[in-house]
């Protein structure tokens, strides 16, 4: 799927369905992504959320949001899915996690409306 060919939400839940589906697919690597501090062995790199794929998606998301302050709707956003990620590696949602895409979808718009 292009992401460019899709509205900022579409090209956000696309990016958030991908990472799930992922987590299901190759866990090892996710694992490797979200718990591996990088930074120990690849010192001049930059930090893993400063890369490229992580920020095209802080992007998105502020196409997204409208809001004066982007880094606490970037840790909203990307908090919330990498939590729901943690915690299906780690054995405790029993489901895979596009079983949640629309509950997690849903509610990440809410906490987002929500004043």
């Amino acid at each position: 799927m292009v992401l460019e060919k899709l509205e900022p939400v579409d090209q956000l839940e696309e990016i958030i369905k991908q990472l799930f589906e992922y987590t299901e697919t190759h866990p090892q690597i996710i694992s490797f992504i979200f718990y591996t501090k990088h930074t120990d062995f690849l010192p001049s790199e930059p930090l893993m959320f400063d890369a490229e794929p992580f920020n095209r998606i802080k992007a998105m998301i502020f196409d997204v949001v409208d809001t004066n302050n982007n880094v606490v709707s970037t840790s909203f956003i990307m908090g919330g899915m990498i939590r729901m990620i943690q915690l299906r590696l780690d054995g405790f949602l029993a489901d895979p996690l596009v079983d949640s895409l629309d509950v997690f979808m849903n509610n990440l718009y809410s906490g987002l409306k929500s004043k």
